[in-house]
């Protein structure tokens, strides 16, 4: 996971409520957990968000609540690919 969604993560677990994207990465930079030379951190964030929900849907650690503000999935779905994963995992201790 980069380093703007984990930083994104640990923000909104920490606030507890839904932040627009300019909040959770001034308070992501503020707190040290983001560091970054770049000279649109915002744009950043907001992308990386955007990109998350779009290409995971149900399985993104983020929903949209409102235009440009975002809080964490708690309805968050396992990935197909970690459900797979685990029924294999389920399997072989069933065999041992």
């Amino acid at each position: 996971m980069n380093k703007f969604k984990t930083s994104a993560i640990e923000i909104l677990k920490r606030e507890k409520k839904p932040l627009h994207y300019k909040d959770i990465t001034r308070l992501a930079l503020e707190a040290g957990i983001l560091e970054t030379e770049d000279a649109t951190p915002e744009k950043s964030m907001n992308s990386q968000i955007i990109m998350d929900i779009k290409n995971k849907k149900e399985t993104s650690d983020f929903i949209k609540t409102a235009p440009s503000i975002y809080t964490l999935n708690s309805n968050k779905k396992e990935s197909r690919q970690n459900q797979k994963i685990e029924e294999k995992e389920k399997k072989k201790k069933k065999k041992s």
